[in-house]
């Protein structure tokens, strides 16, 4: 008969050679023999734990540890066996168990940390990461997960840090390249951003994402033929990409080829029929003359990603006239005192045409869809009070009366304007004003048109007969040059009606 050692020995060669049933029988058999021996009970519930016989390792591992209360190894194996089958809390107890009797047990403390960030506490997880770097400072693994916590806190550079970390850990770790990218791209570092998507691709050319932001950022930069061939190999690699797609027509669209523009909308369409914003879009590049309104999600999409650089975009490189040109008209026709006014901004943005009405104003309501937008405006303490809403909806529901509701270069999101200008009416104060503006259609014979830029034009004429049907009197018209578009002056008119 074979000693109980030689079996055990036996049954770890079997186990190492993947030979778990074979393993599983010299360790029972050298359990017959020296059942005191604990550490034959861990062997047995490895193998198994392998062989997917999770109830009868959790008895020998179980029994290892009545043996020997303090057996760091099987207190860690029973730990990891709860953590495969989801029984997180038991297997946090096990692990915790584990590094009481060893404070040093390396794989207790990733294991625990891993188990946090699955029960989303992650502040015990950034915990339990930096032990386990605090024992072992090249741990690439731990490095890339706490950086990957530390980016949900927003914490960025240490974030960075612990990325660069891993990569020096773990030069073939893809997602801490990746990672990292999307890092430099929240700080605007674009060519830190762009060098790891490319480092990231040497090691794994197959990454649908990753070519979709090397062409979004080539895009931005004005790179279109670059980003074209970017956006084309992630359709290559992923054909259900609906954003690669609607960017490929995007590209083509700023090079004024409008029939790929439409066939690549299009198929963005196809892949997410249900995405209001694809289709308005792909209307708009056909100029669909049914399209009534811009969708609200759309709006506020829009803006929310245009706030950070709004003020800036607007007044030096659109050199955006509609604030300057409504206050010359305002003044020059109403001749408003200082603090008279109940005033309400509609579409008010970041606070450019709520700026100009402040001294005017006795109380200044500005709304608005965009939540950045109102942030910042509320950060230079303009208004009485702000509003996020759809501005149709809100001045339609509105039981507040105002002497003057300007819309600075707002109508261009909205086509049909009847509801909107009975809306007005009914919430101004008798000889209450409405003051705003609007780009001109190129045919005046239609009320008003959807642009391929997703914005609308209007007719004078329809401004004019709205007017009328609305009971106001035109207090001014007048064509000028609103803001500069590509460099090229944008014409559109001024208006201000007064209630009748």
């Amino acid at each position: 008969m074979k000693k109980s050692e030689s079996l055990r020995l036996e049954g770890i060669t079997f186990a190492r050679a993947g030979q778990f049933e074979e393993a599983s029988v010299c360790f029972q058999k050298a359990i017959e023999q020296t059942p005191e021996n604990y550490a034959l009970y861990n062997d047995l519930g490895l193998s198994l734990a392998r062989q997917g016989q999770f109830q009868e390792a959790e008895k020998q591992y179980l029994m290892a540890i009545e043996k020997y209360k303090e057996y760091v190894e099987a207190l860690n194996n029973l730990a990891s066996l709860y953590y495969k089958q989801e029984r997180f809390e038991e297997a946090l107890f096990f692990y915790q168990k584990a590094v009481s009797y060893n404070p040093d047990y390396l794989a207790a403390y990733y294991n625990m940390a891993l188990i946090y960030m699955k029960l989303e506490q992650f502040d015990e997880a950034i915990i339990q990461f930096k032990k386990v770097i605090s024992l072992s400072p090249k741990h690439g693994h731990a490095h890339f997960h706490l950086a990957n916590l530390l980016v949900q806190k927003n914490h960025l550079e240490e974030a960075e840090n612990h990325y660069h970390e891993a990569i020096l850990q773990q030069p073939a770790l893809v997602n801490a390249y990746t990672n990292l990218a999307v890092i430099y791209l929240k700080q605007n570092h674009i060519e830190d951003a762009r060098k790891y998507y490319e480092q990231a691709l040497t090691l794994d050319p197959a990454l649908p994402e990753v070519h979709f932001n090397m062409g979004v950022i080539l895009a931005d930069q004005g790179k279109l033929n670059e980003a074209i061939i970017f956006y084309k190999k992630t359709i290559e690699l992923d054909p259900c990409h609906a954003q690669a797609f609607q960017n490929l027509g995007a590209c083509y669209y700023k090079q004024d080829n409008m029939a790929l523009a439409i066939e690549y909308y299009e198929k963005a369409v196809s892949l997410s029929p249900a995405d209001a914003t694809l289709s308005y879009l792909l209307k708009a590049l056909k100029q669909d003359k049914t399209q009534e309104t811009a969708p609200f999600n759309y709006v506020r999409q829009l803006f929310d990603r245009y706030a950070d650089e709004y003020d800036d975009h607007l007044q030096t490189l659109l050199i955006y006239q509609v604030p300057v040109l409504l206050k010359t008209v305002i003044e020059e026709k109403k001749r408003p005192k200082l603090c008279a006014w109940d005033v309400l901004d509609l579409g008010c943005g970041t606070g450019l045409m709520g700026k100009i009405m402040k001294p005017y104003a006795h109380y200044l309501l500005g709304v608005d869809l965009s939540k950045k937008m109102l942030l910042k405006a509320e950060s230079k303490a303009i208004y009485d009070d702000l509003i996020c809403a759809d501005i149709k909806t809100f001045i339609t529901q509105c039981n507040l009366r105002f002497d003057m509701v300007v819309a600075a270069d707002v109508l261009g999101y909205i086509g049909k304007l009847e509801e909107l200008f009975q809306a007005v009416h009914c919430c101004l104060k008798e000889k209450g004003s409405f003051a705003f503006s609007i780009e001109l259609v190129q045919n005046e014979a239609d009320a008003f048109c959807l642009q391929p830029t997703g914005r609308f034009k209007h007719g004078q004429q329809y401004i004019e007969k709205l007017a009328n049907q609305c009971s106001f009197s035109i207090k001014h018209q007048k064509l000028e040059t609103i803001r500069l578009q590509q460099g090229l002056p944008v014409e559109g008119m001024i208006f201000l009606l007064s209630k009748k």
